[in-house]
């Protein structure tokens, strides 16, 4: 069953284009670069260090998601 709204997680990463690219490249999972969603400042740009990952599949799926995506932007298993 899937969740009546939707529900995001922030994940740190050093490149959130590069590790959004990786991951969708590398295991067929989407995720958001993080600074598409924030502005740039003086200071750079808040969100280019995550990527946004929307939890609204079945648990099932995000729990495996989630397992795959650490694997392979983190090297855990």
């Amino acid at each position: 069953q899937s969740p009546e709204g939707g529900f995001f997680l922030w994940l740190p990463v050093l490149d959130g284009e590069a590790a959004a690219l990786k991951a969708w490249t590398e295991t067929g999972i989407r995720v958001l670069p993080g600074a598409y969603l924030s502005r740039d400042t003086d200071a750079g740009n808040p969100g280019q260090a995550f990527i946004r990952v929307a939890l609204v599949a079945p648990i099932t799926e995000i729990q495996n998601a989630l397992i795959t995506l650490r694997a392979c932007l983190y090297g855990k298993n």
